[in-house]
């Protein structure tokens, strides 16, 4: 009786299935505790893994900062130390160059499980990394502009200062008005018309010979222009003070070789919008045409040969400090050297007085009142004049010689040629006292016989030396004509980067053409 319960209670309690259910439940019941729990301890993991993400970024974004002057990782550490995450911090590695810094720093934070622990993981660590860097993408314009004589016509010289302002607002506006911009860009300025004046600040730099202080000018060799450099051991010629250009008909020098007018002194490596614009407003034309010149100066100020002499001006405070270390050498990253140049016309002669009539004392004397001020009235000592060597006066002034300087009533003063050329031009200078052949007739291949001259077809050959250079150096050349024709265009055209970085322009579309060049040098810069 008993087993037979026994069987049939079995039997029915295996038939039936009313309580299977509960033990699904109870499965899935553990399993959704169970995946709860380990989402409360991922929560928990990500959150710590943000915290850490987020100390790192604010970290190592503060670490790069290039006007940053503390020691990059003291930074990343004091970060970690200020948001109780110093026992965090794993690693901070530090990258600098000239001009740029890489920060990158890695964490560790360990979280303890709650849940999780359960399946023998008592912690889950937190992993984060995160790299900053700063660049400056260092600019240096080199802007020569035309001013020879020839730019006083057809409004030209009004047209360039406005297009040559615009150039320099657009440059530079940025950077002056927000001084996080990480771009600096320094221009410096270079006027030329016969020749460059480079100014007393730059050549008192350099070695010169028949070095005076009347301006400030450098005559080049041919093979000088083969070269961006520079080269500031050697010793370079001075350009003299004289006025070769003027006519003999004139006794006062309005023409001379090297211009010594203020504003048309060189303004090397700057970044004052105001003083550049008032100089260029201050420009004026006259002269003649030397291309090669202007395009050697210009690229001397882009070629680290020059470093030292610059470092030097922003020492003494005549530069921007900020330009202490340029120009940067050319392979340097993040740097873009630029020069332009535009003229209205081609290159034409440039003259020098040779070598014996630079120097030292001259044979020209000049006699001078009781009080002290100076008659004007010169004379050449010890000439053979009408065949016969003479110890005698020639006095220009009542045309006549005599044994004594005019009667003997007045001082007399030897001048140097220095201050002959001070006074007055070459060809006057030869017409009134070197004119022997007749005191009325005149030679001009004679009064020729005192200087040397340089003609077109030679300089445009240095141009094409110097164009050449700076294209081997990967230097940017943007090349303007200014309503030029023929071979004048063709000459400008090649010296350009290439075809394209070279712009003709007639009338006001020069102020396009400038407007255009800066807006091409700012692409550059987004690219590199």
């Amino acid at each position: 009786m008993v087993r037979r319960a026994i069987v049939k209670g079995s039997a029915r309690f295996v038939r039936r299935d009313d309580g299977s259910i509960t033990v699904l439940g109870l499965f899935l019941m553990m399993s959704i505790i169970f995946i709860g729990g380990i989402s409360v301890d991922l929560m928990r993991h990500e959150y710590a893994r943000l915290q850490l993400q987020a100390t790192l970024d604010n970290a190592v974004l503060a670490a790069t900062d290039l006007d940053q002057r503390l020691d990059s990782e003291g930074v990343v550490r004091d970060y970690f130390a200020k948001a109780g995450l110093a026992a965090s911090l794993d690693s901070v590695d530090v990258q600098e160059t000239l001009n740029s810094r890489t920060v990158t720093a890695v964490g560790t934070m360990p979280v303890k499980t709650v849940l999780v622990r359960m399946l023998g993981v008592d912690r889950m660590d937190a992993h984060a990394v995160s790299t900053a860097q700063e660049k400056i993408t260092d600019i240096e314009v080199s802007l020569v502009l035309d001013l020879s004589g020839s730019m006083n016509n057809h409004g030209r010289l009004g047209n360039l200062k406005r297009a040559a302002k615009q150039f320099v607002t657009t440059m530079l506006e940025k950077q002056n008005d927000d001084s996080s911009i990480a771009t600096r860009v320094s221009i410096s300025l270079i006027p030329y018309a016969t020749q460059v004046a480079a100014g007393a600040d730059i050549l008192g730099q350099i070695d010169r010979i028949h070095a005076h202080d009347y301006s400030y000018c450098l005559n080049f060799a041919q093979w000088d222009f083969t070269t961006t450099t520079i080269d500031l051991s050697r010793t370079y010629d001075q350009t003299s003070n004289a006025d070769v250009r003027t006519g003999r008909s004139s006794s006062t020098p309005k023409n001379r070789e090297c211009r010594d007018d203020a504003a048309f002194q060189m303004r090397p490596f700057s970044s004052d919008i105001d003083a550049l614009r008032n100089q260029i407003d201050s420009l004026s034309a006259n002269g003649n045409t030397s291309i090669d010149i202007g395009v050697k100066w210009g690229a001397a100020m882009l070629d680290p040969t020059m470093r030292p002499l610059i470092t030097e001006l922003a020492a003494q405070g005549k530069i921007d400090s900020d330009f202490k270390g340029r120009p940067y050498d050319y392979d340097r990253n993040n740097t873009l050297k630029i020069l332009v140049v535009m003229t209205d016309g081609e290159n034409t002669s440039q003259a020098e007085v040779k070598g014996q009539f630079r120097d030292g004392m001259s044979d020209v004397w000049v006699v001078r009142n009781g009080n002290s001020s100076k008659t004007w009235k010169y004379s050449i000592n010890d000439l053979v004049f009408w065949g016969w060597s003479l110890y005698d006066w020639w006095l220009p002034a009542k045309n006549r010689g005599d044994d004594r300087p005019d009667g003997n009533k007045n001082t007399i003063e030897q001048m140097s040629w220095l201050e002959v050329w001070e006074t007055m031009p070459v060809e006057y200078h030869y017409d009134q006292m070197r004119n022997y052949s007749g005191q009325f007739t005149w030679n001009y291949s004679s009064a020729r016989s005192l200087y040397d001259r340089l003609e077109s077809n030679e300089k445009n050959s240095r141009l094409r030396d110097i164009c050449d250079a700076l294209r081997e150096r990967n230097v940017i050349v943007y090349s303007i004509g200014l309503e030029i024709k023929g071979s004048n265009d063709r000459l400008m055209s090649s010296c350009a980067y290439n075809p394209n970085y070279y712009f003709d322009a007639d009338g006001i579309e020069i102020i396009d053409v400038f407007a255009q060049i800066a807006s091409s040098i700012n692409q550059l810069r987004l690219i590199q």
